[in-house]
């Protein structure tokens, strides 16, 4: 490429990691499928299909994708698979798999959500790979056809992934009555991270509400606060105060709902 590919120091990067079923990544293929998908070029330098590598530059940021013949060491796949309530073969699939893919943007002085935008789409493409099981990010493992269903209508429209870039979790409340919840990946992408607690509704709504939130300040780049209010259809305004993290790290954003 005609691109310096050399990255600064102190070099910020966004990172997934699919999990492949056997350790076998074309990287050719994946050459391929980048530009078939979304209109990426590559050059043959770039490409390492002896060891299924892939290095270039795409929008200005450093693009690093290499295939790992063994597993995700430490135990950290299946960990992560039992926070995805949504998938019920996940910590088996996550148990199984025997390689893994590592795709790295380097920001080079971009934006974070651009990089996980860019992420997501480089993501989308290496889960077209015949071996590729799901994948590692936001703190969980999402499978193959949520991951690609998610990335291809919101990124095709020019709209923010929200679902393949943060994590919503649930959980019940203390006192067994309640149901509280939370996001995971905002904060690296520049907003804050947003809790609802002690919330006597359906999870199912205490889900759709966080997404509504999440989605307002990744695609239309607000930046929520203590005093604003949110809602998700007309007539509803949820008051929004600021404070210390029960389920995530240092301070977020609590929604009374």
């Amino acid at each position: 490429m005609a691109e310096d590919k050399k990255a600064p120091k102190d070099n910020p990067a966004t990172q997934t990691v699919v999990l492949l079923a056997r350790p076998e990544f074309s990287a050719k293929q994946y050459a391929q499928n980048l530009k078939a998908d979304w209109g990426f070029e590559t050059e043959d330098s770039d490409v390492g299909e002896e060891n299924g590598s892939l290095v270039t530059l795409i929008d200005g940021m450093m693009v690093c994708v290499a295939m790992t013949p063994v597993p995700v060491p430490d135990g950290r796949a299946q960990r992560q698979a039992q926070t995805n309530y949504l998938w019920p073969e996940a910590q088996e699939t996550a148990k199984a798999h025997q390689a893994y893919v590592t795709v790295s943007v380097q920001h080079n002085g971009h934006e974070p959500l651009d990089a996980g935008c860019l992420a997501v789409k480089l993501t989308a493409s290496a889960l077209k790979q015949a071996a590729a099981c799901g994948v590692l990010t936001a703190g969980t493992f999402m499978s193959p056809l949520f991951y690609k269903t998610n990335a291809e209508a919101d990124c095709r429209r020019g709209r923010v992934p929200v679902m393949n870039l943060v994590y919503f979790g649930l959980y019940p409340h203390e006192d067994g009555e309640c149901m509280n919840g939370y996001t995971f990946g905002l904060a690296r992408l520049g907003a804050r991270e947003v809790e609802v607690i002690r919330s006597l509704h359906e999870p199912q709504d205490i889900f759709n509400l966080m997404v509504t939130a999440a989605t307002y300040m990744l695609d239309y780049h607000v930046r929520l606060k203590a005093g604003d209010t949110i809602g998700q259809k007309e007539g509803e305004s949820f008051p929004i105060t600021d404070g210390p993290g029960r389920a995530v790290d240092g301070n977020s954003l609590k929604i009374a709902y």
